[in-house]
């Protein structure tokens, strides 16, 4: 379990982790696939226990099984424009749901 599992249901620390995660993604000149990178390393910590609205979690679980493959195990090819427009997608929707 994620550390954040630990921290179920700890709303402020969810709200934190998004936050710090959005501005991450959404700063810099970075491509955006290295934005992308490194919201995902801040958001990480999470569980999606602590996702009380199911689309939410859904979207953190699919998420986090393509972090498994592009960030952890490195082994697949890099994600397409599409792909990454679509954890970019994701990962606002995850704010809008919890953070507003």
């Amino acid at each position: 379990m994620a550390i954040g599992g630990a921290l179920a249901n700890n709303e402020d620390y969810v709200r934190q982790k998004l936050i710090i995660g959005l501005e991450l993604l959404n700063r810099g000149r970075d491509s955006l696939g290295k934005r992308v990178r490194r919201a995902w390393e801040e958001m990480s910590v999470l569980d999606p226990e602590d996702f009380k609205n199911e689309n939410a979690r859904r979207d953190y679980e699919h998420l986090q099984s393509l972090r498994e493959l592009y960030v952890i195990e490195g082994q697949t090819p890099r994600l397409s424009d599409a792909e990454l427009e679509d954890v970019r997608e994701r990962m606002h929707r995850l704010y809008a749901v919890v953070v507003r």
